[in-house]
């Protein structure tokens, strides 16, 4: 899947099998909620990597077996669409938080501290 592939390859070489199996592990939850009864395996496979593999793969099946998968297909992509947003946000106002702790004794630039030690001091 390409999000597997993604963060499998952002990762740092010694954490790519952890990422390898979080990405493996969300596939594996996922799949029960969004497999529609009567699709073939190899129409699943075609469909859980992009919208236009569902598409793709709803065009062989029959209207109402191909309608439900296409419905699912879309189902998922909006629903990560709006959860990844969120699930970032958290570690993104972390680092804020810990970056506002960490460097709060920083004087601004442009600041008299920062023009202070900016100065050439002479010997």
């Amino acid at each position: 899947m390409l999000g597997t592939a993604l963060a499998v390859g952002a990762a740092p070489a010694e954490k790519a099998g952890s990422a390898a199996a979080t990405g493996q592990t969300a596939a594996t939850w996922a799949s029960p909620w969004a497999s529609p009864a009567g699709v073939p395996a190899q129409a699943l496979d075609a469909a859980r990597d992009t919208v236009g593999g569902a598409a793709d793969a709803a065009a062989g099946l029959s209207e109402t077996v191909g309608a439900d998968l296409l419905a699912t297909a879309r189902d998922a992509f909006t629903a990560g669409f709006h959860t990844t947003p969120a699930v970032s946000a958290v570690p993104a106002l972390a680092t804020a938080a810990v970056v506002a702790v960490l460097l709060r004794h920083i004087p601004a630039i442009g600041s008299e501290g920062s023009a202070a030690a900016a100065a050439p001091h002479e010997h």
